[in-house]
């Protein structure tokens, strides 16, 4: 018997079931990730102490999620202050010209991004127009090398319905030319509408993603995001703009071939960081 033999043969057996079950493990062990969405309100005039932006990034490295989405990051300090080492990459969206600022839109990973894409909407309403507003997309790979489409958008807070509803439109063509379609999708933003209204009854409809807060929540928890009797900065913000007093849930995590593991209202310290509270959520990716 050659025991040479038998014994590179057997420690040949031995590393290739130790491959597979490691494999197999890598496949029985479904993919997770956080993320935070939050609108930092950086509106051009209106927002100040700019102290906010750093204590904002501050806190979102403490819980330190994978992704950040990111609204209104108009102005050179907040460009500045919302970023991290933690996230060495950073898309961001349309820039400003022709308009005043650009999209203020950021995402911001700690894992690679293969591919990013941007869009401006072609309709806006009144001063909303000053602003590229529109959406941004990266392609990221995750830890077990799969891949996961990050989208994040920012829609008119002027307007009707219908103006938000076009944007919509867009916004699906926008995905559908350039998402990759096979892996999962997360898209998140402030959309300007809470649920009861009819852009979001077309926006399930058209979209036909899960949305996040419902699926993590009763229907006792509204999940509120803009909050005109608690925030003061949302009460003074919306007197002097016109707005209505308002408070309801306007900023959403919406998914495609994720399961949403749990969601929770964070940023919502006094003083206030924001006119918006932000959102923070878990994800496991659904098996194939």
């Amino acid at each position: 018997m050659n025991t040479q033999y038998s014994f590179t043969h057997k420690l040949a057996l031995t590393l290739s079931l130790m491959s597979f079950f490691v494999g197999l493990s890598a496949i029985a062990t479904p993919q997770k990730f956080s993320v935070i969405e939050f609108n930092t309100w950086g509106v051009p005039l209106f927002s100040t102490q700019k102290w906010r932006y750093e204590e904002a990034m501050r806190q979102i490295e403490e819980f330190s999620p994978d992704f950040v989405f990111l609204e209104e990051v108009f102005s050179h300090k907040g460009k500045k202050e919302l970023q991290s080492e933690l996230y060495p990459e950073v898309v961001s969206g349309p820039r400003a010209l022709p308009k005043l600022v650009g999209s203020g839109l950021r995402i911001l990973s700690k894992f690679p991004v293969i591919r990013s894409e941007k869009m401006a909407f072609g309709v806006c309403v009144k001063d909303d127009c000053l602003s590229r507003k529109g959406a941004a997309l990266a392609v990221v790979v995750l830890p077990d090398g799969s891949n996961l489409n990050l989208i994040a958008t920012h829609l008119n807070a002027r307007g009707d319905d219908d103006t938000r509803i076009e944007q919509l439109m867009e916004l699906k063509v926008f995905i559908e030319e350039n998402a990759e379609l096979e892996a999962p999708i997360l898209l998140g933003g402030d959309f300007n509408f809470n649920p009861e209204s009819k852009s979001y009854s077309y926006m399930m409809e058209i979209l036909k993603l899960q949305d996040t807060w419902p699926a993590t929540h009763t229907s006792k928890d509204p999940g509120i995001t803009y909050d005109c009797k608690n925030n003061k900065i949302a009460h003074d913000y919306s007197i002097k703009t016109h707005f209505p007093l308002t408070e309801e849930r306007i900023d959403y995590m919406l998914s495609h071939g994720l399961t949403a593991l749990s969601s929770k209202i964070v940023l919502d310290q006094k003083p206030e960081l924001s006119d918006h509270y932000g959102i923070e959520a878990e994800f496991e990716v659904t098996e194939k």
